[in-house]
């Protein structure tokens, strides 16, 4: 038997006989070692599996744009005068200002998935598009 057919279907949540290309790579046991981690914890864990630079940042630096642009069209629609110390926030600090301007709706437009089913949804097609390409790059990446 092929050592290396054991491998974890992570974005599936079962063991797959199919190989996984970020394990191809690695010996029986540290895939048995995966495979045992994933049994007791739910989940595993591979360092260095993606390249931050290349996999992460793209996708952290579109998202802080595009909560930042929310946070300033619901901070000019209910306290335009918040803007004056905006850009010298955290990023954290700018999100709760777009969560309190937009009294909790910007998640709406952020995940309506799973906001559809909140009887207060509400939709703005005015908005930036969450459907960010970094987002679906990363998720499809070939070693996620």
């Amino acid at each position: 038997m092929n050592p290396l057919r054991h491998c974890v279907g992570l974005l599936h949540g079962y063991w797959t006989d199919e190989p996984i290309q970020i394990i191809a790579n690695y010996k029986r046991p540290y895939i048995s070692s995966l495979k045992k981690q994933y049994i007791e914890d739910g989940y595993v864990v591979v360092k260095d599996a993606l390249n931050p630079e290349q996999d992460i940042y793209p996708l952290q630096k579109a998202y802080t744009a595009l909560l930042d642009a929310l946070a300033r069209i619901y901070l000019i629609e209910t306290h335009a005068e918040a803007l004056d110390r905006f850009d010298e926030m955290s990023l954290p600090e700018r999100f709760a200002m777009s969560l309190g301007a937009s009294r909790g709706t910007v998640l709406h437009h952020l995940d309506p998935v799973l906001n559809i089913f909140v009887p207060t949804f509400q939709w703005r097609k005015d908005l930036p598009d969450a459907r960010i390409p970094e987002m679906f790059a990363l998720m499809r990446h070939p070693k996620v």
